[in-house]
């Protein structure tokens, strides 16, 4: 018996390296890939690479009036100067927007007309409007950029995720726990907790990890009741957590959220870009991660009397050309933070945070 479920699971393993990721020359706009489902099934998945032709077809065509709201359709702020995508050499000569908020820079919503197939509509089909937000984020919320941590990305990983653990817990217990950490994979996030509850456990705050410690609204109930909290969380919690009040007074971003690669449906839309004679990282990758990121900031400050601080722990927001599209995209400037006790004082004064201290 162990023999031909051994057999078996060597067969599904080679089947998977086959079939892991499949372009058909027949359907270009399609990629299947092999999914494993337990030890001894498996299961094809197909998805489409790009909806735009499908829904401008069979939605917009079809409907008197379509209207799209959200907080997150542009990849920038309605006060921020420019796209974020000239280059760096042409970003002075991009004029300030802010005296026509009502017809935005083109580039604002360029990422998400594309991707919906709203580029495909006629002129004088499509209207846009670009508002600014309800909030005082000058006064509600501070953005802090930590430049004592390393780079993450490559070969840095391992040294990134320690140097940020060391970083987390003077940060959560300057909050007084009311903290909502966000990851970009379910290795860091599990290192990250294991750390914090060794350092905080002895401070009185409980820290409670995705996959971990109960389903997401049990997590997200525990926040909500004002405890001592820190929640560590990837995936879902980057959207769709309302927390307002001061049980979430503190986020932590720990990286951009950039589309892993090894993803099936990101490698077969970054091929596709390829073929088209675009840059994936500029014309998928960089504006993707920018929405993302514009949706995890968006979980601290829910209502007008919200106050919080927001720490965004990936540097390259600073070193890399791509930066200034993400800090653009952000409702807050960032301030930069040389030195991690400096900060977890500022955090702490900034909320007046009950029972800060030191770990």
């Amino acid at each position: 018996m162990q023999k031909e479920l051994a057999a078996q699971n060597l067969f599904l393993q080679e089947l998977i390296s086959d079939l892991e990721f499949v372009v058909r020359a027949d359907e270009p706009n399609y990629v299947y890939w092999m999914e494993r489902l337990g030890k001894r099934a498996l299961r094809a998945v197909g998805a489409p690479l790009d909806l735009a032709a499908l829904l401008h077809g069979q939605l917009y065509e079809r409907k008197r009036a379509v209207i799209l709201s959200s907080a997150t359709l542009s990849v920038r702020d309605a006060g921020a100067e420019g796209s974020g995508f000239a280059p760096l050499a042409f970003q002075s000569k991009i004029q300030n927007p802010k005296s026509k908020i009502d017809a935005p820079h083109p580039k604002s919503f360029e990422y998400l007309k594309h991707r919906l197939g709203l580029s495909l509509c006629a002129p004088g089909q499509l209207d846009e409007l670009l508002e600014g937000s309800p909030f005082d984020y000058a006064t509600q919320c501070r953005l802090y950029v930590p430049t004592f941590l390393p780079e993450p990305g490559g070969g840095r990983e391992r040294g990134f995720n320690e140097a940020l653990a060391g970083a987390l817990a003077p940060l959560a217990l300057a909050a007084g726990g009311r903290t909502l950490a966000l990851f970009t994979s379910y290795e860091s996030l599990r290192h990250n907790a294991a750390a914090l509850r060794r350092a905080l456990a002895p401070e009185g705050l409980e820290v409670l990890a995705q996959g971990e410690d109960g389903s997401r609204e049990a997590l997200l109930a525990r926040l909500k009741s004002g405890a001592r909290t820190v929640l560590l969380g990837t995936a879902s919690f980057w959207e769709g957590v309302d927390v307002p009040g001061d049980a979430l007074s503190l986020l932590v971003i720990a990286k951009l959220p950039f589309a892993v690669f090894t993803d099936p449906l990101v490698q077969g839309r970054c091929e596709l870009l390829e073929a088209q004679g675009k840059d994936p990282f500029l014309h998928f990758s960089v504006p993707n991660a920018i929405l993302r990121l514009r949706q995890g900031f968006g979980r601290l400050i829910r209502s007008k009397t919200d106050r919080g601080v927001v720490v965004l722990c990936d540097k390259r927001v600073l070193t890399k050309r791509y930066g200034p599209a993400f800090l653009r995209a952000l409702p807050v400037a960032a301030r930069k933070a040389p030195d991690p006790e400096r900060l977890a004082a500022e955090v702490g004064e900034f909320l007046g945070a009950p029972g800060g201290g030191t770990v």
